[in-house]
């Protein structure tokens, strides 16, 4: 699958594999709370919300039920 990222430049990065998304991560260009969407999804979510990147991003399973549980208390 490939991703679309929103960098800290505000520019709009992508289709990116998933194996590029995790060495931006290992280099500290992306971070948990960093925009991104896939090509089959365009809404913008954090990266936390992408379970398939929770090990580089060094997030526990309770780490990302909590965002999801969370959310919504942004509004």
């Amino acid at each position: 699958m490939d991703y679309y990222i929103i960098g800290g430049d505000k520019k709009t990065y992508g289709p990116k594999p998933g194996r590029e998304i995790s060495d931006w991560i290992r280099e500290g260009r992306l971070n948990a709370d960093s925009r991104m969407s896939t090509e089959d999804n365009l809404d913008w979510r954090p990266l936390s919300k992408f379970p398939e990147f929770a090990k580089e991003l060094k997030l526990s399973d309770e780490e990302i039920e909590s965002e999801e549980y969370n959310e919504g208390d942004d509004e």
